[in-house]
């Protein structure tokens, strides 16, 4: 599975619309095979909803998200866990022991 965080210096980036970074867990059962860190591409939902698409992402793990950006992921099969703050490799694991849930009223308002 192929984990996609929203990424600012170590932490879940709290607005997936304006992130710059993502950092990708390539992942196998419980345990992450590798992980690294990539330039999100020009700050737009659709723009970043095709790049997560493209390198493969089954699941987004992001701080707030625009409901078009969720509904847009969703149709495109990732899985999106919103509401997510703090470490991001802490996140990974929470999320691999099935500990992580989807905030679904982390919602963003403002223009993406």
């Amino acid at each position: 599975m192929k984990i996609a965080v929203s990424y600012d210096q170590g932490q879940v980036f709290d607005h997936f619309g304006k992130t710059k970074q993502f950092k990708v867990f390539d992942t196998e059962g419980k345990g992450v095979k590798t992980k690294w860190i990539v330039d999100a591409p020009e700050q737009n939902k659709f723009m970043l909803v095709g790049f997560l698409k493209g390198i493969g992402a089954d699941v987004l793990i992001c701080g707030k998200i625009g409901k078009d950006a969720r509904q847009m992921l969703t149709d495109r099969n990732i899985q999106i866990f919103a509401g997510v703050s703090g470490d991001a490799d802490a996140a990974i694991e929470h999320l691999l022991q099935g500990q992580l849930k989807d905030d679904v009223s982390a919602v963003c308002t403002g223009n993406m």
